[in-house]
């Protein structure tokens, strides 16, 4: 078996204490919500709780909770939950995948951009192209339900709000949608330092949503594997 797993597999699956902390989509599980369903963890999770329950309350309450928690009552729990479905077609997360692709080549140009060289027009293009393909990811994922998605969303959205002095700095606002919006007239006059410093090198902002998009795109590709029927391991133990 192949156990070269590189280490962005190895985050995706698992995450790593940098990409945990800091929000990273690679921290967010690549199994898919409706995996976890059937592996039972919503059912251990729902006995922990009513087991707490037992030792917090009182007999009367003790004896209604253990009627709830038999285990006839957990397999039937557990039942439904394997047999729901996402409302996240197909479709949708094939419309992700495209989003995030999109994002992560128009994050690359910003990043490889060299600043000094290029004209005002083409520095400007390629981070409206940026911006664009950024806000149409954010609609794109909105129409997700599964937990990994949404909550990679979440991470994205308050990564970039987080920043928000600099984005303004540059002529780009954030809007109550969580979508960016770039006044050309404020960027052109906005300091070329400010926007290469933020924007441009592999520790560029720029940088920063291409790992985001693929983070998207591998989420978006495991959970069409998934409603597949398909495994998410290969004959190396690798992800498909």
């Amino acid at each position: 078996m192949n156990v070269n797993m590189n280490s962005m597999i190895a985050n995706t699956l698992f995450g790593s204490k940098t990409s945990i902390s800091s929000g990273s989509f690679l921290s967010a599980s690549n199994f898919g919500d409706l995996s976890l369903m059937r592996n039972g963890v919503y059912t251990k999770m729902l006995k922990a709780y009513y087991a707490k329950q037992t030792d917090s309350t009182g007999s009367d309450a003790v004896s209604s909770i253990k009627d709830k928690t038999s285990k006839d009552s957990f397999y039937s729990i557990n039942d439904k939950l394997s047999k729901l479905q996402t409302s996240t077609t197909d479709e949708a997360l094939s419309a992700i995948k495209s989003g995030a692709s999109k994002m992560k080549e128009a994050a690359d140009k910003v990043t490889s951009l060299d600043y000094e060289s290029a004209s005002e027009d083409t520095i400007y293009n390629r981070v409206n192209e940026l911006v664009s393909s950024y806000n149409t990811l954010v609609k794109q994922t909105k129409k997700s339900d599964l937990v990994s998605i949404s909550q990679s969303r979440t991470w994205m959205e308050n990564d970039t709000k987080a920043h928000q002095s600099q984005w303004e700095k540059i002529g780009i606002t954030i809007g109550d949608d969580a979508t960016l919006s770039i006044d050309k007239e404020k960027f052109n006059a906005a300091s070329l330092s400010d926007v290469k410093n933020f924007l441009g090198g592999s520790s560029g902002y720029a940088a920063r949503l291409a790992g985001k998009a693929s983070g998207f795109y591998q989420l978006a590709s495991n959970q069409l594997t998934l409603n597949a029927g398909s495994s998410l391991y290969t004959k190396d133990g690798l992800l498909g």
